[in-house]
């Protein structure tokens, strides 16, 4: 016999999985965390893409440094937990250190301390986006090693193309600005695909057909004082630091994939001195 008030399975499955992450799950797990590992430094981050980066890089600051990493599911849950080990009063935040990415709303109106890293730039991810890295691709994965005129071409191209790309999603960004800045919520997910921002060549990128406010649905729209306010605030900021490092991260991967074909083209562009 159905019981009317019985939930369904899948119901139960997903309240699970909305208890495990909350705010208070998420301080249990340290607390097993710290328990098991009680001497140890533990470094917390934002979410599980995170690991990797920081760890090739504390590697190479400090090689010998022994930390756990705990990842929290996002900036909500890293910026609640630390509200709760700084509430906490048995002294659990003794070793614990967090990595929080700047974005647009940084702290939140929260203090910076010793424990908290927080990033000069956006996020991560725009660290990874400059002429650099790509110079460096150029040398180990395109293999042209002892080609410095053709990577200077290329590292050339990829700057053009790149400040068009920032240029052509600067509303984009904007449109988050004023989201993060007044804490309106966005109806929709971020874009995460490079064609939600842009129409990229090899050699150029142009806007889609698409107006920002379709692309960042606000359940507000910011006007007056206000939209003057964080528009001569976001004027200030440099694009390639501080615009939305996930953005540049979809472009520099889609960007590469397009060279990558150059590169294997029979009648290739921009890779006609190098060898097969």
């Amino acid at each position: 016999m159905n019981n009317d008030n019985q939930e369904e399975p899948h119901e139960i499955v997903q309240e699970l999985i909305a208890s495990r992450n909350t705010s208070a799950a998420i301080k249990q797990e340290l607390l097993l965390l710290r328990a098991d590992y009680p001497d140890t430094l533990i470094f917390a981050f934002e979410g599980k893409e995170d690991k990797p980066v920081y760890y090739s890089w504390i590697t190479r600051i400090a090689p010998a440094l022994d930390y756990e990493p705990f990842t929290c599911l996002g900036k909500d849950r890293i910026l609640q937990l630390i509200d709760s080990i700084e509430r906490d009063k048995n002294d659990l935040a003794t070793g614990i250190y967090f990595f929080v990415d700047r974005d647009f709303d940084e702290l939140r109106g929260r203090k910076q301390k010793k424990s908290i890293y927080i990033t000069d730039t956006y996020s991560f991810e725009n660290h990874l986006v400059n002429r650099d890295v790509v110079d460096n691709i150029l040398k180990m994965e395109f293999h042209c090693d002892g080609k410095p005129n053709t990577r200077a071409k290329i590292s050339a191209l990829f700057e053009k193309v790149y400040e068009s790309f920032l240029n052509t999603t600067k509303d984009i960004n904007f449109r988050i600005y004023c989201a993060r800045k007044l804490q309106i919520p966005i109806e929709d997910k971020l874009p995460n695909r490079i064609n939600q921002l842009c129409n990229l060549t090899i050699d150029d990128a142009q806007s889609i057909d698409m107006d920002a406010k379709c692309i960042i649905p606000l359940s507000i729209e910011p006007n007056g004082e206000n939209l003057d306010t964080l528009r001569a605030e976001f004027a200030k900021l440099e694009p390639s630091r501080h615009y939305r490092g996930k953005f540049s991260y979809l472009f520099l991967i889609k960007w590469l994939e397009l060279l990558a074909k150059d590169r294997h083209a029979e009648n290739s562009v921009y890779f006609f001195e190098v060898k097969s």
